[in-house]
């Protein structure tokens, strides 16, 4: 979607092309600056409103520190005008995109740029106000104030991407407003319902618009919104959710992308001889078939961006001539293979070509080669594509006459005929283009080394799911503003890189499913920005280095099937706060699993599955903020021009399958500790018990500990996990009955807790009754063990005091004094026989106690 951007217009005369939001038009003029050479002397009212509207607001990074003193007309963002001194504008956008990052839950360092807090109805004294842009701001919701309205003199108002929540009617008013944005997906607010507009009347009123933007401001449960537009005489352009459009026959732009729009498309849009824009991208339940005749009234189309699906196809013919010459032109899904479409070599201007998934198995045509003044964007992925890329050549600097002649052949790529032409340095493949991708296609042989010296504008290269040989080639180092590097899933081979300390503004890194071998190199967090690292399915090996602990940014790390030894670093949890996806799945990682793991308090996702792992699981895991709470928007970088610049792409085994996540990845919540040594029981904490402070992983979706050595019961605090889809616990040491109620009873697959020979109940056939029938047998036996050994016990007793007596009563019939001595003898022995006997028996007591226990 970057290239909307350009195409966005204030229409206004009077006013900078710095107070129009970024995405506006170039042509935004302004001729007077806030400066004191005019000497213009402040509104003394008017500054008193100013003041009080800044101290409703919150500005953490102090953009309104200027604001002091008399003179407002000198003031940041306050433009007045020359003659009289009244304020006719007020800029506030934020134009950093620092604020639209962290909205979006990209980390960015420092302060917000953000203005919040609340909009002071103060403006009411700017009486003369033409301009005002709060756009790119964060007001958390706050309902677009009503009085805004009343603001009669404005021409430009701009509210996007500023989180204010709803259109007052009141807008209605504005009959001097010429440019309207209010553009609404910034924010998870914005998705709530009092967003959701059911009215759109009040759109009549604005005679004077030529400007407006509704792009994902709900319209659902409005209707005939479009007749509103349709008594809209200056209207140019229309960003919005239609069926009679063709009273707009002067509309230059239409974009109705990124919607769920369907049926037909109305066959008056093909009628609009003006249109310069035509976006009908990601509606996939749109119908028809679009033929060259429908372009035929299109003489000025210089952009053109469609995405088929099922019922909606586009048929162009190799030998149509188009009647427009585009500059953007992007075709999702539409099958304009096998050959590549020879049409388009008529398209002179092309600045932004993206042909995806368009069934296409040509190479590349040659000039498709040559076309290098002012390309910019190529996009070819998701084709299949074949030959090799280009060997780029150093030519000597001379002054002989070279010609540069290019011959494809499909299996060996380009031929190159230097002769009869005054040309000296490199080959020019490309040199302006900033992204290239060029994924999922059949490209062979290895990276043009030189790739980087040609192609020094690069920000995105994505060469993945090729076929792709060789090293990564060091010339990539000189390609300075490369953000992503994805050569995934490739069969490059050799070492992974050191020079990555070169690559400074590299954000994402993806080398996973090639051959790389060694380890992985120290100065790969080198880049400050880094926060994304995939360098698994590789032959990897060696110790995790300490300087990963340089990766403050990251939020994924997958070293998974690798060689990987040694032990998980406790420094893991003490410098990489911000980690949201730990995976080192299917390596030879053993020791313990460290509690400074459990401060990583953002995990969402952690695989330390098939590794050789011992120890108790730490009952602190509980803690991950991540699976605790739902999350309302995407935990990677803006959706709109980042999805471009960044796909998360993950291979995880969740639900027991092996699958591939795009952008569903930041919805998976996942902990796989399985085909470990792991023993002990399983902690409170990861069970989601319910304390009063209400944290805990409620929102947990898998959980796998199977194949370790975990003891215990199965905690029915468990059970209040109602999110849980899928649970493994086979092949542990697990014991008694397995819980049944809430989730438990969607768990009907015995495979889930198998292997655990003393748990019970369904799914698994064994009965929980059986165990205490058996306990019970076990018991009776253990009785009559025991008044067995009481009765023997006591028998002998028996007949030893009997015995004793004989003797004793026999020597006093004999001889007196031999009577005493052995009376006294006998007593004693007597008592410590009592004694013996008395301490016997409790022993026998406590014995059979604990086997009874």
């Amino acid at each position: 979607m970057l290239e909307n951007y350009s195409y966005r217009t204030c229409f206004l005369s009077s006013i900078p092309s710095s107070t129009c939001s970024s995405r506006s038009h170039k042509n935004c003029i302004f001729p007077l600056t806030n400066t004191t050479e005019f000497k213009v002397r402040c509104v003394e009212s008017e500054r008193k409103a100013l003041l009080s509207f800044k101290r409703s607001l919150t500005d953490p990074s102090d953009r309104l520190a200027s604001w002091v003193g008399k003179e407002c007309c000198i003031w940041k963002a306050v433009y007045c005008d020359i003659q009289t001194g009244y304020v006719i504008g007020l800029d506030l956008n934020d134009r950093s995109n620092n604020c639209y990052w962290k909205k979006l839950g990209h980390l960015i360092p420092g302060n917000s740029t953000c203005f919040g807090g609340k909009i002071s109805p103060a403006l009411l004294e700017l009486r003369y106000l033409k301009y005002l842009d709060l756009g790119g701001n964060d007001f958390q919701g706050l309902a677009t104030p009503n009085f805004l309205g009343s603001l009669k003199n404005l021409q430009c108002l701009n509210l996007s991407l500023s989180s204010l929540v709803g259109i007052p009617p009141s807008f209605g008013n504005l009959s001097n407003l010429r440019h309207l944005d209010l553009w609404a997906y910034s924010y998870p607010i914005d998705t709530v319902e009092r967003s959701w507009v059911k009215d759109l009347n009040w759109v009549s009123g604005l005679s004077s618009l030529k400007y407006i933007d509704l792009s994902y401001v709900n319209l659902s449960l409005v209707k005939h919104w479009l007749e509103a537009f349709n008594k809209l005489p200056s209207l140019v352009t229309l960003r919005a959710v239609p069926a009679s459009i063709e009273q707009l026959s002067r509309l230059a732009k239409l974009d109705m992308g990124e919607n769920q729009l369907s049926g037909p498309l109305p066959e008056s849009i093909f009628n609009f001889s003006e249109l310069t824009a035509l976006r009908l991208t990601t509606n996939y339940a749109l119908e028809g078939n679009l033929a060259q005749n429908h372009f035929a009234r299109f003489h000025g189309l210089t952009v053109l961006s469609l995405s088929c699906g099922r019922s909606f196809s586009v048929n162009l013919t190799n030998e149509w001539v188009p009647p427009f010459s585009l500059t953007h032109i992007k075709l999702r899904s539409c099958s304009l293979g096998p050959k590549f479409p020879t049409w388009l070599e008529t398209q002179k201007q092309l600045q932004f070509v993206i042909l995806t998934n368009g069934s296409i198995s040509d190479p590349i045509p040659p000039w498709l080669w040559t076309l290098c003044s002012q390309l910019q964007w190529l996009d070819l992925s998701d084709n299949q594509i074949g030959g090799s890329l280009p060997r780029l050549v150093n030519f000597p600097s001379t002054s002989q006459n070279w010609t540069v002649g290019f011959y494809f052949s499909y299996y060996y790529g380009v031929v190159v005929d230097l002769s009869s032409n005054r040309f000296h340095g490199l080959l020019p493949l490309w040199p302006n283009v900033t992204h290239l991708n060029l994924a999922k296609n059949l490209f062979s042989g290895s990276i043009p080394l030189n790739i980087g010296h040609v192609m020094t504008k690069l920000q995105v290269l994505d060469l993945s799911r090729n076929a792709f040989i060789g090293s990564i080639p060091y010339s990539i180092t000189r390609v300075n503003k490369l953000l992503r590097l994805d050569l995934s899933d490739n069969h490059l081979s050799g070492k992974i890189p050191h020079w990555w300390y070169e690559s400074q503004q590299l954000q994402v890194i993806d080398l996973s499913g090639n051959n790389f071998t060694g380890g992985i190199p120290p100065t790969i967090c080198s880049p400050p920005s880094f926060f994304w690292l995939r360098l698994s399915r590789n032959n990897l090996f060696g110790e995790l280095p300490k300087s990963l602990s340089n990766c403050k940014s990251l939020l994924a790390l997958d070293i998974g099937e690798n060689k990987i030894s040694g032990t998980i670093p406790e420094w893991f949890g003490e410098s990489l706060l911000s980690l949201q996806i730990l995976r080192m799945t299917h390596n030879m990682i053993d020791g313990c699993i460290p509690p400074q793991l459990c401060q990583l308090s953002s995990l969402q996702i952690l695989d330390l599955s098939h590794d050789h792992l011992t120890g108790f699981i730490p009952s602190c895991l509980g803690s991950f903020r991540g699976l605790k709470s739902m999350k309302f928007y995407r935990w990677f970088p803006n959706y709109f021009y980042f999805s471009y610049v960044f796909t998360p792409n993950m291979e995880l085994v969740e639900k027991g399958t092996k699958r591939t996540y795009t952008f569903t990845l930041d919805q998976v919540n996942l902990i796989d500790l399985s085909c470990n040594n792991l023993h002990g029981e399983i902690p409170n904490e990861i069970t989601g018990r319910i304390p009063e402070d209400i944290e805990r992983m409620q929102q947990l979706e898998t959980l796998d500990l199977s194949s370790n050595n975990i003891s215990g019961s199965i905690p029915l605090s468990m059970t209040s996990i109602t999110l849980l889809c899928y649970l493994n616990l086979s092949y542990n040491n697990l014991g008694g009955p397995i819980p049944t109620t809430n989730q438990f009873g969607t768990f009907t697959n015995p495979s889930s807790f198998e292997g655990n020979p003393e748990l019970c109940g369904k799914p698994l056939i064994t009965d929980c009754s059986l165990p205490r029938k058996k306990e019970m047998e076990t018991k009776i036996e253990d009785d009559e063990d025991e008044d067995e050994i009481r009765l023997c016990f006591f028998v002998s007793a028996g007949m030893g005091f009997v015995v004793m007596f004989s003797v004793t009563f026999s020597s006093l019939m004999i001889n007196n004094s031999w009577g005493y001595c052995c009376f006294h003898f006998m007593e004693e022995v007597g008592e410590r026989i009592i004694r013996f006997c008395l301490g016997f028996m409790a022993c026998l007591n406590r014995i059979f106690s604990v086997k009874r226990n």
